[in-house]
């Protein structure tokens, strides 16, 4: 943290700055959240086909620990 100049060049320099980045995280978080949705989309059309296709044989399972 700093103290905000008084010179108010410098702080419209800064404000923009900071504008800058955080439009720049909006878009990247917004990236990762649509490719979030894509990989669960993808991931559930696939188990859905596995369940069509294997019916009461399928059967999941986690290697979570």
């Amino acid at each position: 943290m700093f103290d905000v100049p008084d010179d108010p060049e410098l702080r419209q320099m800064i404000n923009e700055d900071y504008q800058t980045f955080i439009r720049a995280a909006e878009e990247y978080i917004n990236c990762l959240e649509a490719e979030q949705r894509r990989a669960f989309d993808k991931t559930n059309a696939i188990l859905k086909r596995y369940l069509q296709s294997f019916g009461s044989d399928a059967a999941l399972q986690s290697t979570i620990n």
